[in-house]
């Protein structure tokens, strides 16, 4: 049963109340604003008490990176979409499915999705029984996309969770 809990707690926050594992309202008072990007052809919405932090840049890590940062006014919380061209195949997992992490000691729970009519992969990082970060990953045949939220001071507010929710839930891609 202990093995079951996180992934229940998981399933309630990813899901906040309705079938799709990226669904709930987006924020309490109901505003979002949109962010496109011309360059990497995506767009999504967000709350509208975040911000967008400058423009995207590119990174080297180790493969040249754009990455866009989204101000979710959380200290505590760093969340980016991040676009490269280093497409790696999803690998094969059961529907959440838990697998201890490579990297490190916590435990990464696995749920199938979709994002832009994409297959893709929702990971929920746990450090013990506590959610610190989420993942979505999925690839179009250029390009690799990932939205990543760590939280260096868990656990995530559940309104953070939903502005999180709502990027993946609305995020799409066009010429890819």
């Amino acid at each position: 049963m202990r093995f079951l809990a996180p992934l229940f707690i998981l399933l309630a926050l990813v899901c906040a109340g309705c079938s799709s594992p990226f669904g709930g309202a987006a924020n309490s008072n109901g505003g979002s604003k949109s962010y496109s990007d011309p360059t990497y052809h995506f767009s999504f919405r967000y709350p509208a008490a975040w911000g967008i932090k400058g423009k995207g840049h590119t990174e080297l890590l180790p493969t040249p990176t754009y990455v866009l940062h989204i101000n979710t006014h959380d200290q505590t919380v760093d969340l980016e979409v991040t676009v490269d061209h280093d497409i790696i195949a999803l690998p094969r997992f059961q529907n959440g499915e838990v697998r201890k992490d490579p990297e490190g000691p916590d435990k990464l729970h696995y749920q199938h999705a979709q994002v832009s009519g994409y297959p893709a992969m929702h990971v929920g990082r746990y450090a013990g029984k506590t959610l610190d970060g989420l993942f979505v990953i999925f690839n179009t045949k250029k390009s690799s996309y990932q939205v990543r939220m760590i939280s260096a001071v868990p656990p995530f507010k559940s309104s953070v969770i939903r502005g999180f929710n709502q990027i993946v839930r609305t995020l799409r891609v066009s010429g890819s």
